[in-house]
């Protein structure tokens, strides 16, 4: 088995957001609404310091923007203690998920004809969303939460 620092190691990644629960009116027919990757390539470690730290860098500041300036810098024992990699993607596949339950686009469905069922069974979308909430600071925090934060929690997006 080859280890994850040699290079041209094969990796997969995958990669799923829920974006919804799709209710019908079959029990059979509720799904999920998604969106998913799939990558397929080979490991390219990193292994200079100097690029450690702009990858440190880099993942930090996608998490939260700002966060790099305003906290601790990986120290020599965090970063050679953690691996990072670059892969050279060499396919990937992606695969989406949207709308309604299907049994309700089927032409001449019984159950959305049946009158009795479409009457008592409630049938949709759930949307399903990962927001930012309000900061809740650590025990020992002792300043007040700053923009940076502050911004990050307040984004209107979700994911």
């Amino acid at each position: 088995m080859n280890d994850l620092s040699d290079p041209g190691t094969p990796i997969v990644a995958t990669a799923t957001l829920v974006d919804g629960l799709v209710l019908a009116l079959s029990a059979f027919s509720h799904s999920m609404n998604y969106r998913s990757a799939v990558v397929h390539g080979v490991i390219l470690p990193i292994t200079s310091e100097e690029e450690k730290n702009i990858a440190f860098q880099k993942v930090v500041e996608g998490i939260a923007p700002g966060r790099w300036e305003n906290s601790r810098q990986p120290n020599e024992e965090e970063q050679q203690g953690t691996g990072i990699l670059r892969v050279k993607i060499e396919t990937a596949s992606a695969k989406v998920r949207t709308g309604p339950a299907k049994d309700s686009e089927k032409a001449g469905n019984p159950d959305v004809a049946d009158k009795e069922l479409v009457s008592k069974t409630w049938t949709g979308v759930i949307p399903l969303r990962t927001v930012p909430g309000v900061p809740e600071p650590s025990s020992y925090s002792v300043i007040p939460t700053p923009p940076h934060v502050s911004a990050l929690a307040a984004a209107p997006h979700g994911v």
